[in-house]
């Protein structure tokens, strides 16, 4: 039984190193800036007031953004209204290093294949425009499948495609381009076959991708799937596998993609669509409601010190100090409040955004914020800040009386070793 958990666990730790996966991460990752200056655009050029404020923070604010609509109008376009390309960037250059080939080659191919299959044509009074919607967030997970599928074609190219040889005595600035030319064409014409196809059916292939991800898109409005994900990786925790970077994996691109269209929607004045969305990653609370409890009860001097030690770290979202200094690992004795009071803050946080008693995340905030501040500054609503608040007291009376059988025993072993 052991053997065959410690291959199903190491199943898992290889799927969250897996090239792939490290791929999407990289490609969201590198879009977390990005998502957090154009959330402050945003709030620049719609100033969270209502049209007849008579407040003078509001009077000049709404002033300062209709002076300046066209640059804030700008900007907010060539970072959200791009979202899909520029993730693609960090999706192929990831892809490049770990499959050893020419990242500049990779870049620049891949560029032009994800417009080719991205961008349409809109033909209207005899004029005939392009249609840069998919760029942006509905053209993120194709970035991703763009990025991963053709870089590995390229990498099966380079190993064993033909080449362009020249002599050894051409400088490799002006050969390298001539040794690519082969892939580099029959990957185009790849792509060109791909539009081709989804053309004849009518269609593009961001709707394709989207049809294909949407039971996984579904699941993300049910709170029932978001608990059981969250509850899953506290279990691994337990097992000392990183289950918070593996869940990620899967919820950080849809929460990306979320936030751009909750952001969207609030720039047009519109109800904010989603739950799920980059920011709603806070309503995990951490280890803080567990350091906190040890502070309130423990006597053994093991509990006392990490708790002293990491009571920092989880304000600021940062666990392992807490988890493997208790420890959590292995720990059967504090595995039962770890995943209730994991599942009670997520269950109660994603049910008062979906209730709308609480507003949702519109706004991307690092990830090291403190949850009150990250809560705030992610929905402007005082309110979450607010219900933050009240969910880490509730966690800690859930780890309360687990915390404090567990220390008891702890005194017990400090005082028979003394």
């Amino acid at each position: 039984m052991g053997m065959q958990s410690d291959k199903i666990i190491g199943r898992i730790t290889d799927l969250s190193n897996h090239r792939y996966v490290k791929a999407i991460q990289s490609g969201v990752m590198a879009m977390i800036g990005i998502t957090i200056f154009a959330g402050v655009i945003t709030l620049l050029k719609t100033p969270p007031f209502p049209a007849d404020t008579t407040n003078g923070i509001g009077l000049g604010w709404m002033a300062f953004a209709k002076a300046n609509a066209g640059w804030l109008n700008l900007v907010y376009q060539m970072t959200t209204g791009l979202y899909g390309l520029l993730a693609l960037l960090g999706v192929v250059c990831t892809m490049a290093e770990e499959n050893n080939i020419n990242i500049k080659n990779a870049v620049i191919i891949n560029l032009v294949i994800y417009l080719i299959l991205s961008v349409n044509l809109v033909t209207a009074d005899n004029r005939t425009t392009l249609d840069f919607s998919y760029l942006g967030s509905q053209g993120l997970f194709s970035a991703f499948f763009v990025g991963i599928f053709f870089c590995e074609i390229l990498k099966l190219w380079d190993k064993k495609g033909p080449k362009i040889k020249l002599p050894e005595a051409v400088p490799p600035m002006v050969s390298a381009p001539f040794e690519s030319l082969i892939s580099t064409c029959v990957l185009l014409v790849l792509g060109i076959a791909i539009r081709l196809v989804c053309d004849q059916f009518g269609f593009m292939l961001p709707q394709l991708v989207g049809i294909i991800l949407k039971p996984l898109l579904s699941a993300s409005e049910n709170v029932v799937a978001i608990v059981v994900m969250f509850a899953l990786s506290r279990v691994l925790w337990f097992f000392g596998v990183h289950g918070t970077s593996i869940i990620m994996a899967v919820l950080s691109p849809v929460m990306a993609v979320n936030v751009v269209e909750n952001l969207a929607a609030y720039e047009a004045g519109q109800a904010l669509p989603h739950v799920l969305a980059t920011g709603f990653i806070s309503w995990q609370i951490g280890m803080l409601p567990a350091a906190i409890a040890m502070l309130l009860v423990c006597k053994s001097a093991q509990l006392k010190s990490i708790s002293r030690l990491g009571i920092v770290p989880s304000i600021f979202m940062i666990s392992e100090p807490i988890l493997f200094g208790t420890p959590f690992i292995f720990n059967m004795e504090l595995l039962i409040p770890h995943i209730g009071a994991f599942s009670f803050a997520v269950g109660a946080g994603y049910l008062l955004q979906s209730l709308n008693i609480v507003g949702r995340c519109f706004i991307a905030t690092p990830s090291f914020m403190p949850g009150p501040l990250a809560m705030f500054f992610a929905t402007l609503d005082w309110k979450a800040a607010v219900a933050y608040c009240i969910i880490v007291a509730v966690c800690v009376l859930i780890y309360l009386p687990f915390i404090k059988a567990y220390d008891k025993k702890l005194v017990d072993q400090e005082s028979a070793g003394e």
